[in-house]
């Protein structure tokens, strides 16, 4: 009497190998669809940090020089507002933009700045990101130590 213990056939071995391969893809494609989140959400922070530690040196180098000038109220902060249902990663690339066109803002006297001036500047103009253009609608601005600025955009065909 012979005892045969895990025999398999051509075929069963094959069967077990596939179903092993396929499990090997299949846990593969959940692991980098669950690390691509997390991935995609840390390179989201890291830009928004690097933007802030931009804006807060440009800000900074502004104030201390405009400081050292005189000593009348002065622009020490620009905030800006987009509201829009672009995504998280197009909308912080706008902000981007908008505060490298209102970074010579800081530093200057509040009764300087011509607001009118401003408004019209910034009412209807084009914006490029990496592979778009949008058009800012400007709705308010509020001239103060903290400048704010509220838009609303509309994408621009090319």
């Amino acid at each position: 009497m012979s005892f045969n213990f895990l025999t398999l056939t051509k075929s069963q071995i094959l069967i077990i190998c596939t179903a092993f391969i396929l499990g090997i893809i299949l846990g593969s494609s959940i692991i980098n669809l669950i690390i691509g989140l997390q991935l995609d959400q840390l390179l989201y922070e890291k830009k928004k940090l690097i933007a802030q530690v931009n804006n807060q040196q440009t800000k900074l180098n502004k104030l201390e020089k405009s400081l050292a000038q005189r000593k009348k109220p002065v622009i020490q902060n620009i905030k800006i507002e987009i509201e829009t249902k672009l995504d998280k990663h197009t909308q912080q690339n706008l902000e981007e933009e908008i505060f490298n066109l209102l970074n010579s803002l800081i530093g200057r006297e509040i009764s300087k700045v011509d607001t009118q001036l401003l408004g019209t500047t910034l009412e209807n103009r084009i914006i490029k990101t990496e592979n778009e253009n949008f058009k800012l609608n400007l709705q308010w601005i509020i001239i103060h130590p903290t400048a704010r600025f509220r838009f609303t955009t509309q994408e621009e065909k090319n």
